[in-house]
């Protein structure tokens, strides 16, 4: 099958835009997309002979709302807003030469790609941008080593990011991604977080805040759907009268629900009201469990009995 990977043109787009509304299931200009000027914007096709296969555009990120200061385009960052392959010439790699084609593309100072899926209506987009390095959760790090500095990007609740740098994209091009080199850059992401959270005081060496975490992880009684869908940072606080595990984007909305549990005297560890509770983080794994203990919990070294 002899593939060509091109720069896409305005006689592509009938095409293209037909396959970006049936298959990605999204309305995207590609005639303005195509004609500017501006090199952040990148739009290739896949083809057979004249009949286009598959198509990818990528640019900035139009105005999407942004937890911080800045959008991602200003810290380097370009959004992925469709990549599709026709049903009938999937599984030949030709999304995979989309992709590199489009990196290979890159101005200098782009650091990642980021862009959303709709886990329900594309289980398998999980799993093919996971084993090209890309991360998958709710809340996007965009974060720019160059600048200093970056955004956070959350999602609607029924989406879901996947990001990278492009180092690691450029590392695992033609590879498969492994989840041990996934976890191991979601843990930098837990440390970095640890870190703030012990300047803020809102940490503790005490055995008891890691034995009580243990023991919530393990009798937690539940967790957010989207923890199913790839490892990803996440959060467990001990006023949750059933110790739900969340993730960074339902973070937010937890927090609402449990809000009526959360007494400021109460030890998570006892239940006793008391005037010494301290509130602090530990991580164990890529889990940040928060509880409140007082000063005899926070030397216990197990909360089975509890």
């Amino acid at each position: 099958m002899n593939v060509e990977i091109r720069e896409a043109t305005l006689r592509d787009v009938d095409e293209i835009d037909r396959q970006t509304h049936q298959i990605a299931g999204i309305v995207f200009d590609w005639p303005a997309a195509i004609a500017t000027e501006d090199p952040r914007a990148i739009t290739r096709v896949a083809a057979i002979g004249d009949e286009v296969v598959g198509h990818i555009a990528t640019g900035l990120s139009y105005g999407r709302t942004v937890v911080g200061d800045e959008h991602p385009e200003d810290l380097g960052w370009l959004k992925i807003h469709t990549l599709a392959v026709l049903p009938t010439h999937r599984d030949h790699g030709i999304a995979s030469q989309l992709l590199e084609a489009t990196i290979a593309g890159l101005p200098r100072d782009i650091v990642g790609l980021y862009g959303s899926v709709i886990p329900s209506n594309t289980p398998e987009a999980i799993e093919w941008y996971r084993a090209r390095g890309f991360l998958v959760a709710t809340l996007a790090d965009l974060w720019n080593p160059r600048l200093g500095r970056g955004a956070r990007l959350l999602t609607e609740p029924d989406q879901a990011y996947f990001y990278s740098d492009v180092h690691t994209l450029r590392y695992w091009s033609g590879k498969h991604a492994t989840e041990q080199s996934e976890r191991a850059r979601i843990q930098k992401s837990v440390d970095q977080e640890m870190k703030f959270r012990e300047k803020a005081g809102r940490f503790s060496r005490s055995i008891g805040y890691r034995a009580f975490a243990d023991h919530a992880i393990a009798v937690s009684s539940g967790s957010c759907p989207h923890m199913q869908l790839a490892p990803m940072r996440s959060h467990l606080l001990g006023w949750d009268p059933v110790l739900s595990i969340v993730c960074d984007g339902c973070q937010f909305g937890h927090l609402e629900a449990i809000k009526p549990y959360d007494a400021e005297n109460r030890c998570d560890g006892c239940g006793r009201l008391d005037t010494g509770v301290h509130v602090a983080t530990v991580a164990r794994d890529l889990t940040l469990v928060t509880a409140g203990l007082c000063q005899q919990c926070a030397v216990r070294t197990t909360f089975d009995a509890a």
